[in-house]
């Protein structure tokens, strides 16, 4: 029970932190993309599809993910943990939803 109200939580945090910081263009798009690619698409993997896809810089787009992973929005590998998936996150998934929807 205890480890069910924890991830309620830290999904409450997540979803508040994400709506104080209202998403970008870019990064609904991008999002878009995280949900449409889940499975074994690495950070730098997917910092290069996406800058094709949408025709923007990489760094632009790094940028832009970085703040989707800050927002809680996905987990990515970073320096210390290589080679882990991008993935949505729960809070991720239910943005996912609402951005599609818009």
């Amino acid at each position: 029970m205890k480890e069910h109200y924890r991830e309620l939580y830290a999904m409450e945090g997540a979803l508040e932190a994400a709506s104080t910081r209202r998403l970008t263009e870019k990064q609904r798009m991008m999002l878009r993309v995280v949900a449409d690619v889940q499975g074994d698409t690495l950070y730098t993997a997917l910092i290069e599809r996406v800058s094709e896809e949408l025709g923007i810089p990489k760094s632009t787009v790094r940028w832009n993910l970085k703040g989707l992973r800050e927002a809680g929005l996905i987990v990515a590998g970073d320096r210390d943990n290589k080679g882990v998936p991008v993935c949505l996150t729960e809070t991720g998934r239910v943005m996912a939803g609402v951005v599609s929807s818009d």
